[in-house]
C-alpha cells in the first residue's frame, strides 16, 4: 500500500506519457463489459488534462 501513487498523479503520468505520443499513430483498447473489447487505431490528434482526442 505505501508504494501505490495517489490517483492524481497517475493521471498526470498519464497525460504526459501520451502528450509525447501526439501526432503518432496509436491502438486503443477499450472493454465493452460482457466480454466484448474494441480495438481501434488512430493518430493522436490532442491531449487535454483529462481528454485525450484520437
Amino acid at each position: 500500500m505505501e508504494n501505490e501513487i495517489p490517483p492524481v498523479n497517475r493521471v498526470d503520468e498519464i497525460h504526459e506519457k501520451l502528450s509525447a505520443l501526439q501526432g503518432q499513430k496509436v491502438k486503443v483498447k477499450a472493454n465493452m463489459g460482457r466480454s466484448r473489447v474494441v480495438e481501434r487505431t488512430g493518430v493522436l490528434v490532442q491531449v487535454h488534462p483529462s481528454l485525450f482526442i484520437v
